[in-house]
């Protein structure tokens, strides 16, 4: 009779041993947020993960991790791609009764509301020109690296979204938005088989819109049903909307003609030896 070999054991202890703790997350929830910065660009290179460093499979993976190899591609390439992103989040929020002093809140306040943030488009670009009987290869990228979108509309149960003071305690809706995009000019030289030498620009591009703007300080003059944070795009804080200055008024000609001929009249009326007088 044959004994099993150890190798063999072993193997069959750890798949056993694997497959249990498979069983056993197995019904947990799989949890996760989206990110700042995309893990990939185009279709081809997020199928990878992103996994592109040293395999240029595509334009847009070898423009956006490497640009050395754009020229171990065999052709030219041009690529056109598209990611939808629906991005969904929650804010939780709780104060207890009187946690802010004064008797404020009267009551206590627990609320989770949803983000309105709608739907993203993530285009990327992929532009790779390689010359026959040439060394040297060239491509242009156009990315959407990342981003971010909540839209929380106001709430009376939720402290954080509700009315700002004196008819709450939070700072009302939140809007916030951030747009990243890339432009990479890029350059490849064929030195060997076996060796790409690349150089890269790497642009970057970013628009952020709030509101209101937290970072700015409230404006102490403002009354009841006013916003008392300034809207802000761009990270440029605005200037709170108050009471316009008033306008100094300037005569009109005419009337500053008879003003001048009055004050000449009376001029020569008191001294009769001026006869002419210029004003």
């Amino acid at each position: 009779m044959s004994c099993p070999h150890p190798r063999n054991s072993l193997r069959v202890r750890v798949a056993a041993v694997a497959f249990l703790l498979g069983l056993w997350a197995a019904p947990g929830p799989a949890r996760a947020q989206f990110g700042l910065a995309a893990a990939g660009v185009g279709p081809i290179n997020r199928s990878m993960g992103g996994a592109a460093t040293a395999a240029p499979l595509d334009a847009a993976g070898a423009l956006y991790w490497n640009p050395a190899t754009i020229g171990a591609l065999e052709q030219s390439e041009m690529e056109f791609g598209n990611a939808i992103a629906i991005p969904r989040a929650t804010l939780s929020s709780r104060l207890p009764a009187g946690s802010l002093g004064m008797g404020l809140p009267a009551n206590s306040m627990a609320g989770n509301t949803g983000s309105n943030s709608g739907v993203f488009l993530a285009p990327a670009v992929g532009i790779v020109y390689n010359p026959t009987d040439s060394p040297w290869t060239y491509g242009l990228g156009i990315f959407a690296i990342g981003g971010f979108a909540v839209n929380y509309p106001a709430s009376r149960t939720n402290p954080i979204l509700s009315p700002q003071f004196p008819f709450g305690t939070g700072v009302g809706p939140l809007f916030t938005q951030l747009q990243l995009a890339q432009f990479t000019p890029t350059v490849s030289l064929k030195v060997t088989e076996r060796l790409y030498l690349g150089a890269s620009a790497t642009i970057d591009v970013g628009n952020l819109s709030t509101n209101p703007a937290s970072f700015h300080a409230p404006h102490p003059g403002a009354g009841a049903g006013q916003d008392r944070q300034p809207h802000s795009r761009r990270g440029v804080p605005l200037r709170h909307p108050g009471p316009r200055p008033r306008r100094r008024r300037v005569p009109a000609r005419p009337l500053l003609r008879d003003q001048r001929r009055l004050e000449r009249r009376r001029l020569v009326q008191e001294h009769p030896v001026v006869r002419h007088v210029y004003i």
